[in-house]
């Protein structure tokens, strides 16, 4: 995902940003990526322990 920083930029010359994206990487663990993954991976309920696929901004983990 990328940016224009227009405070960054000045005249003809724009300051592109490239921004990180805090991503599910294994249960329980998160890390910010510069790419997006081309599919998204949807577990059966049995195949995680419960709050395993818990995010840091959900205020009710499942």
């Amino acid at each position: 995902l990328s940016y224009v920083d227009l405070d960054l930029s000045e005249g003809e010359e724009v300051a592109q940003q490239v921004l990180a994206l805090p991503q599910a990487v294994a249960p329980g663990e998160l890390e910010e990526r510069m790419l997006l993954p081309s599919f998204l991976y949807l577990p059966h309920p049995q195949e995680l322990p419960p709050g395993a696929a818990a995010l840091p901004w959900n205020p009710t983990p499942a």
